[in-house]
C-alpha cells in the first residue's frame, strides 16, 4: 500500500504546495489538513475524517498533531517522531563525541535558577551561557542567556520541576545544514543559516555529508526510521548541533523528490511489516 500523505495547513506556508505537488508526482495522495484540539476522532483531524485505522499515513505538521495521531491512530507509521529519543539528555549520550555542546550539563529549570552562580563558573566566558530545553517540545528557543537575564531565557521552564535544560558554554557558529536521515542514509541536505542569519540553499558541502556518514557509522544508535541530522561549523570545525524529528521540521531547500521517494519507501515496508509481519 502506498502511503498517503498529510500536510498541516497553515504550518510550512510556501512550502506545502510544491510538497504536495511532488507527492502526486509520485502517484501518491496528499491530503491538507487542519488540528482541532478536544474534538473526538475522526473530528480531531480536519480532512482525515474518512481514512481507515489501516491506512498507511505520514504526516508532514506540528508536534501537537503528530502527538494525537501517535495517540488516537493506528495508522502506520503516522510519520516519525520519537520525543524521547529526540530530548537532548537521550542522545547527547550516543553522539557526545561530535556534539557542539559536548561540554555541558541537563538539569530541571527549577534547579538552574538556584545553581546559577556554579553554572556560569562552569559554562560562561565572561557572563554568557548558553541554555536550551532538553525535550523536543522546546518551551523556549535555544540561546545565548546572560547573567542578568537568565531567569527570564528560561522562564519557561521555571514552572514544572520536571522540565529539564542544558546549560553550556556559548559557541561562534557559521553555516548551519539540514541532512534528512532515511534508513541510515543521507538522502537530502540544504544550508539554512549562516552566521545566525537565514541563509537557505540547496545541498551541503562534501566534508559535511562524510561527518554526516562518520557519525551514522560510528554511532549504531537511531532515534527513529526518518530524522533530521543539523550539523554546523564553529571554529573551522564540524559539529552536531541537534537531531530533530522527520514528521515536525522544515525542509528548507531540500529535494523534494529525493525526500518524499525515500521516506515513502520505508513508510510502505513499515506498513507491509506490520500488516503481514
Amino acid at each position: 500500500m502506498k502511503p498517503l500523505w498529510l500536510i498541516e495547513h497553515g504550518v510550512y506556508r510556501e512550502h506545502a504546495v510544491p510538497f504536495q505537488r511532488e507527492v502526486e508526482r509520485q502517484g501518491m495522495i496528499c491530503i491538507e489538513v487542519d488540528y482541532a484540539p478536544g474534538k473526538q476522532p475522526p473530528h480531531d483531524i480536519l480532512g482525515a475524517e474518512l481514512l481507515t485505522e489501516e491506512a498507511c499515513v505520514v504526516l508532514w505538521g506540528t508536534l501537537p498533531l503528530m502527538q494525537q495521531i501517535q495517540l488516537r491512530r493506528s495508522w502506520v507509521p503516522g510519520g516519525w517522531c520519537n520525543t524521547e529519543n529526540l530530548a537532548c539528555a537521550t542522545y547527547y549520550s550516543y553522539f557526545g563525541a561530535y556534539l557542539l555542546n559536548d561540554h555541558h550539563t541537563i538539569l530541571p529549570g527549577v534547579e538552574a535558577i538556584c545553581l546559577q552562580e556554579q553554572l556560569f563558573a562552569e559554562f560562561g566566558d565572561g557572563d554568557e551561557v548558553f541554555v536550551r530545553p532538553s525535550s523536543v517540545h522546546k518551551l523556549f528557543a535555544g540561546r545565548v542567556a546572560y547573567k542578568d537575564d537568565f531567569r527570564d531565557a528560561i522562564a519557561a521552564s521555571r514552572y514544572d520541576p520536571t522540565t529539564r535544560i542544558v546549560v553550556s558554554s556559548a559557541k561562534e557558529i557559521g553555516r548551519e545544514w539540514r541532512l534528512v536521515i532515511v534508513d541510515d542514509e543521507v538522502v537530502a541536505s540544504t544550508q539554512y543559516r549562516d552566521n545566525g542569519t537565514m541563509a537557505i540553499s540547496r545541498g551541503c558541502p562534501e566534508s559535511v555529508l562524510r561527518f554526516a556518514d562518520e557519525m551514522l557509522h560510528e554511532v549504531p544508535w537511531r532515534p527513529d526510521k526518518a530524522f533530521m541530522m543539523d550539523i554546523c561549523e564553529s571554529n573551522d570545525e564540524l559539529y552536531l548541533l541537534e537531531l530533530n524529528s522527520f514528521s515536525c521540521s522544515g525542509l528548507y531547500a531540500c529535494d523534494l523528490a529525493a525526500v518524499i521517494r525515500a521516506a515513502s519507501a520505508t513508510a510502505q515496508d513499515a506498513w507491509k511489516a506490520n500488516h503481514f509481519g
